[in-house]
């Protein structure tokens, strides 16, 4: 009987140690799941972080184009009013009655720009309102609406850059139209 009983112990452990090798089996498995499933969490929160940085990143990147162009839009500017003085100031052997001339043209081609502008947008306005013939016959409403629009940007921007060319500075660009 002894031996019936050793053999139901040998048995028994061997059942034993396979019951307790399946459950800590599993119980690796459960543990490797949720272990995975932290890493999986962790992953998707890094990809999330990496790409909010990489908005953020973007968005530095284009503000700091940005700066770069109106640093170089104003250096531009003053480099070209500083180029100007010194080719006004280079001119000592001209006539009087030449360099007064000079001195008129830009003045007048300014006033003079400016006129036939403003009668160019007048012209069109009238043609929208009188629904004029002669125009709408060359042009279609919508892009005499168009050239109405665009005349008056540029009107105001032609304008604007006149009356501060003595100042050194440049207008803003019309609506629509940056960096043209």
């Amino acid at each position: 009987m002894e031996f019936l009983s050793e053999i139901l112990g040998f048995g028994a452990s061997v059942a034993s140690g396979g019951l307790f090798g399946l459950i800590g089996s599993g119980i690796g498995a459960i543990g490797k799941y949720f272990h995975a499933k932290q890493a999986f969490s962790q992953e998707k929160e890094r990809r999330e972080w990496d790409r909010e940085d990489f908005k953020l990143q973007m968005q530095f990147s284009a503000q700091e184009t940005e700066q770069e162009i109106a640093i170089a839009s104003a250096e531009g500017a003053w480099n070209g009013l500083s180029e100007s003085i010194k080719a006004d100031a280079k001119i000592k052997d001209v006539s009087p009655w030449a360099n007064n001339v000079k001195t008129l043209f830009r003045p007048f081609l300014t006033t003079a720009l400016v006129c036939v502008s403003a009668w160019i947008v007048w012209e069109l306005f009238e043609s929208l309102r009188n629904q004029d013939a002669t125009v709408l016959a060359v042009i279609s409403e919508a892009d005499v609406k168009d050239l109405l629009r665009y005349s008056i940007y540029s009107l105001i921007f032609a304008t604007s850059t006149a009356i501060v060319w003595w100042f050194g500075d440049r207008a803003f660009a019309p609506p629509g139209m940056k960096n043209r």
